[in-house]
């Protein structure tokens, strides 16, 4: 599934506040004719969106996939897209059963002195950065925070569990901008895939590479810092850049159901 988290209040239901969940069983309810939780694959904060959420709901349904899928979408807000329904074993769990997650995060700078303190035109998509950045040091920087390690210093586990995380995969690419402003803007990409997120851990993984990328983080200084015990992370990137595009599991979701019946 995916949706435009401008006007949630995260994915989980909140006893004050709108949510994708709150929608999505709103939605299903009204297909189905009765309460239904659904699961998701991960949480996500308010103002981040999706590409590729992966939920799950147990609902009975005399039709096919695609009419629910149809049905769904019909009753959901504009901002969410249900992309396609499969049917799994019972036993599936979107976020116990994941091997990896990937999370991109969208930046658009401004290479010259004289940029304009603010550029409304995709505030709600990526984060603005009014001076030019240092690519190539950010992927440096990115190089950095990969491998199996104690991520603690740059958030908690949502279980408050342990902090060890395995990134298989963090670097920085040029994305085409959708407004270039005459060659002004440089529209950046940061991908990020690993088997499990801390709370916040990509925003401020992107908050210390962009301060890198500003020069005003040395690489020396972050690798100090992710080496330190206790050590303290600037504040997480905005939340309106991020994205979660991927979820990856031992057997694609589509072929799922023929597994488990084999």
């Amino acid at each position: 599934m995916a949706w435009d988290g401008s006007s949630f209040h995260g994915y989980q239901r909140q006893p004050n506040a709108f949510t994708v969940q709150e929608a999505l069983e709103t939605a299903l309810h009204a297909c189905v004719g009765t309460r239904v939780s659904v699961v998701a694959a991960g949480r996500t904060d308010a103002g981040v969106h999706a590409t590729g959420q992966v939920i799950a709901a147990r609902v009975g349904w005399n039709h096919s996939l695609s009419d629910l899928a149809r049905a769904w979408n019909s009753r959901l807000p504009g901002s969410v897209a249900i992309l396609d329904v499969h049917r799994v074993p019972e036993d599936f769990h979107p976020r116990f059963d994941a091997l990896t997650r990937t999370y991109e995060y969208h930046v658009l700078s401004h290479r010259l002195p004289t940029a304009p303190r603010r550029w409304p035109l995709q505030r709600r998509a990526c984060w603005y950065v009014p001076v030019p950045l240092d690519l190539r040091g950010m992927n440096q920087a990115a190089s950095l925070l990969t491998g199996t390690r104690d991520f603690g210093f740059l958030g908690v586990a949502p279980d408050g569990g342990h902090t060890v995380r395995t990134v298989l995969k963090a670097c920085w690419e040029r994305n085409p901008a959708v407004w270039d402003h005459n060659g002004e803007l440089h529209a950046l990409r940061f991908m990020v895939t690993a088997n499990a997120f801390l709370f916040r851990m990509v925003r401020r993984m992107v908050a210390l590479t962009v301060k890198v990328g500003r020069r005003q983080l040395t690489l020396t200084d972050l690798r100090s810092l992710r080496d330190s015990v206790g050590g303290v992370t600037p504040g997480p990137a905005p939340a309106n850049g991020l994205v979660l595009s991927r979820v990856t599991y031992a057997t694609p979701i589509s072929d799922m159901w023929k597994a488990g019946k084999a």
